[in-house]
């Protein structure tokens, strides 16, 4: 018996149509993966956290504790809960705590915190690394010990004051273990004020074997839908991510409204602009730097408007009408050419500088407007992200887009470098059409 001609066409061209698809999606894994990101570092420890009566002894719970950093005896600030995701391990928390720890005290340019900000107290969860993606009833045991580790947590602070609420931080199915214990009904509805997820397939299970799994995803949805009181905030690490696809991390409409959360993909995030793998959502150094920064940030806020505000402007690409103020470097002058404004220049990845408007006399005034953060490029002639190097939390430019009320007199802001301007769209100023010379 012989196979015939037109079968083995349809083979021959079934196999090569294979290795093509292969050898793009390994392309595109080399030039957007883990080699934007930097590594971190830190100098962990955990403290195990005692039971008077655990709900379930096989897991644990731990705090965590940045040597030479974290001096405190008992806890004193406000607490963020780690959930490890599939297989996954507490010590993952050690990178994003250990971040805000060294903020905090200033070791990375904690300095410019804003005033009040309060320390973070990290806790962990030891779930014994149990495979939760291929068994629901797994899940719910793991979030029925998140919800009992929530209460107490809450109850290690002074009984004298109001037992904080607690922020969620996910990793993968993490993310959904969180989800699932903010809508029991054993957890408080103001005990819980953020979850954030990374790399958290929210959409549908990455291994559908199990029904029971499937109707917590149901469950999940339904509820948040009746119960939407946490900010809900999903970041994604695109391509990179071989475990998740970006389409099951993504989060919008019916499961998230406007004004109760977002997603990012770290593609996105200002200072790291790079896909970013499964494993390394929680290790690489700028994605963990800009989590941490934006929960010290928000957790220091009360109302939802000024927490979600807090989580976009270190989470997402844009800072809309925020008054901003100098962080150094040298005063330019530009000339104003039209009421809209538009400046390129050079920034750090907090700095944000004041405009004033100010008119041939010398009188000045402050002015608001948009900040859209961009990559600094070092070499304009290598690919983006920098295989092998990564981008730096200082390789970041923004555009500034400012309304004036006149067109008349010049601007004035403090940078360490000014690249171009002018009264066109910004998009001109990128592409290097009708734009002078920055001073």
């Amino acid at each position: 018996m012989t196979l015939r001609p037109w079968l083995l066409a349809s083979s021959f061209i079934s196999i090569l149509l294979t290795w093509i698809t292969f050898r793009q999606f390994s392309q595109d894994l080399a030039t957007s993966g883990t080699w934007g990101c930097e590594m971190s570092w830190m100098t962990p420890s955990y403290v195990e956290i005692p039971w008077k009566e655990t709900p379930m002894r096989r897991y644990r719970l731990f705090w965590y504790r940045e040597q030479g950093w974290d001096q405190e005896e008992t806890p004193s600030g406000l607490p963020v809960l780690f959930i490890p995701g599939n297989a996954g391990s507490y010590s993952q928390v050690r990178s994003i705590a250990s971040s805000a720890s060294r903020q905090f005290y200033g070791e990375t340019r904690g300095d410019d915190l804003p005033p009040g900000t309060t320390k973070l107290d990290f806790f962990t969860v030891d779930l014994n690394e149990e495979f939760s993606a291929f068994h629901g009833p797994t899940l719910r045991q793991q979030a029925a010990y998140v919800s009992a580790a929530i209460a107490h947590i809450r109850s290690l602070y002074p009984p004298n004051a109001s037992q904080p609420p607690v922020i969620l931080l996910g990793h993968s199915m993490g993310g959904i273990v969180a989800r699932l214990a903010a809508i029991s009904p054993e957890v408080e509805e103001d005990s819980i004020s953020l979850i954030l997820t990374m790399a958290t397939p929210h959409t549908i299970s990455p291994a559908p074997l199990d029904l029971t799994t499937e109707s917590i995803y149901r469950e999940i949805a339904e509820c948040q839908l009746a119960r939407p009181s946490a900010l809900l905030v999903s970041l994604c690490g695109g391509i990179s991510d071989t475990q998740v696809v970006s389409d099951t991390c993504a989060l919008g409409a019916p499961d998230l409204q406007e004004g109760d959360g977002f997603t990012v993909f770290t593609s996105g995030l200002p200072g790291a602009w790079t896909a970013v793998d499964h494993q390394a959502m929680v290790w690489c150094h700028q994605i963990r730097w800009a989590v941490a920064r934006a929960l010290l940030e928000t957790a220091s806020v009360q109302n939802r408007e000024g927490k979600l505000g807090k989580l976009k402007r270190w989470l997402t690409d844009e800072v809309a009408d925020r008054k901003v103020s100098n962080r150094g470097g040298e005063k330019h002058r530009i000339p104003v050419t039209g009421r809209s404004m538009a400046v390129l220049t050079r920034l750090g990845h907090t700095d944000l500088p004041l405009i004033s408007h100010c008119r041939s006399d010398g009188q000045c005034k402050e002015v608001r407007g948009n900040v859209a953060r961009i990559p600094w490029l070092r070499d304009e002639t290598r690919p983006f992200p920098l295989v092998g190097e990564g981008v730096g939390l200082e390789d970041v430019a923004g555009v500034l887009e400012v309304q004036l009320e006149s067109a008349m007199g010049y601007l004035e802001l403090e940078a360490s470098e000014v690249l171009a301007y002018g009264s066109s769209h910004p998009k001109k100023l990128l592409d290097g059409l009708s734009w002078e010379a920055g001073e």
